[in-house]
């Protein structure tokens, strides 16, 4: 699998500059796609951040999230791997 640039899907107005400093990139193995409020939703629920965090779609099964403070993006990749629906969510 090719390497994820961290880059990805960060030009949108909806995140902030702040958010794009503490940001992932994140590929679902997965054959189908998951909607992008699905992946939010068990996010939310596994993570359970101090702060909330946006999850941006950039194709089927390629995500970039953002968070709010280095903490919580911090907790998420220390504490990886994550899976969506019995699938593994790889985190860069």
């Amino acid at each position: 699998m090719a390497s994820i640039p961290l880059v990805l899907g960060l030009e949108s107005e909806e995140i902030s500059e702040e958010q794009k400093s503490f940001a992932v990139a994140g590929r679902i193995v997965a054959f189908n796609p998951i909607h992008r409020n699905n992946v939010y939703g068990v996010l939310a629920k596994a993570w359970a951040n101090r702060h909330d965090f946006q999850v941006n779609e950039i194709e089927e099964i390629l995500y970039t999230v953002s968070f709010m403070n280095e903490y919580d993006l911090s907790y998420v990749l220390d504490n990886a791997p994550w899976a969506i629906g019995g699938f593994l969510f790889n985190l860069r």
